[in-house]
């Protein structure tokens, strides 16, 4: 039987709005309805066994040990964001404590720890996941499992642009959900309304099969210029860094050679992933490489969704925090 939460990014939704009310001038006097609305809209379309509203901190960890992460992003002078975050407070206010519904804003944490946690250890209790958001960093937890009978799904939209992202071979969840669905009236009503709901936002969505260790590997390589991540083969000697092309062909070029599933967390993938930019770059220069070694373990603790890399004793404050 397939149980499924949503987990809402609320800043997605929050600027998602902005965006549109201030194209259409009318962002001072629908903001509010407009957030209400949307909630509404996507909470009343599947009975979720939770909602789980995720916010993000005013400051980060991550901010504390790279000062410059997410230096480049500007806020548009046009708007008074003093008046849109008030009103996004009021909006939180008014959907707390509604049916099923929890919100989550934790001092010191992007809401892409919040969210990775919910995921994670929901998965652990058989739960799946509608992620709504239209972060790339949540990528890395769209997988399934049918021991366990879960799948994690990212969906966002835009006026009439509607994605969603699913993991690679998603299908077979789906047949696996199918051939399990029994004739029991009482036994098959979840399953058979997750099928109806997946087939109706598949029917106005674009699909993106997506393979988390790809995509957080390329993320990993080539950095990330919205959060003002730098490349991990950029140093002093090479600023130009390596684009979504050339982390394509390092990806392709380290799967030829280490065929087996990715393990990010080990030593031996920093030596095998230094082997190869080796090869790529066509050099052997010591010092680059080490610089290169630094580089992936820095990058890696500012973008690996994995409770390992949070400061000491954050992970047991989003245990003490958040219930699933």
């Amino acid at each position: 039987m397939v149980k499924i939460l949503l987990v809402l990014d609320a800043n997605y939704l929050l600027y998602r709005a902005v965006f549109i009310l201030q194209k259409l001038k009318t962002l001072y006097g629908d903001l509010e309805t407009l957030l209400l609305n949307d909630y509404n809209n996507i909470t009343n379309a599947y009975p979720f066994h939770m909602i789980h509203v995720v916010s993000d901190s005013k400051t980060n960890w991550r901010k504390i040990i790279y000062p410059e992460y997410k230096g480049k992003r500007k806020k548009d002078a046009d708007i008074d964001w003093e008046f849109v975050f008030d009103t996004f407070d009021t909006f939180k206010e008014k959907i707390k404590g509604r049916h099923n519904c929890l919100l989550h804003q934790i001092e010191m944490f992007e809401g892409d720890d919040i969210i990775a946690h919910i995921v994670k250890e929901s998965n652990k209790q058989g739960y799946s996941n509608l992620i709504l958001s239209n972060d790339g960093d949540l990528h890395q937890l769209l997988k399934y499992s049918t021991a366990e009978n879960y799948i994690n799904i990212m969906y966002n939209h835009k006026f009439q642009d509607e994605k969603l992202f699913v993991p690679k071979n998603y299908s077979i969840f789906l047949k696996h959900i199918n051939d399990n669905t029994t004739d029991d009236l009482f036994d098959m009503n979840d399953d058979t309304d997750f099928i109806n709901y997946f087939d109706k936002i598949t029917s106005k969505a674009k699909i993106s099969q997506i393979i988390p260790e790809e995509s957080y590997f390329k993320k990993l390589v080539a950095g990330d210029t919205g959060d003002n991540v730098m490349s991990i083969i950029k140093t002093e000697k090479d600023s130009r860094g390596i684009g979504d092309t050339g982390s394509s062909k390092v990806y392709e070029m380290f799967k030829q050679k280490y065929s087996k599933d990715i393990n990010f967390d080990s030593d031996e993938f920093i030596t095998e992933l230094c082997d190869i930019i080796s090869i790529y770059k066509k050099t052997k220069d010591e010092d680059f490489l080490k610089k290169v070694k630094e580089n992936i373990k820095f990058s890696r603790t500012l973008t690996r969704l994995d409770s390992k890399y949070l400061p000491a004793g954050y992970h047991q404050i989003l245990y003490n925090n958040i219930k699933i």
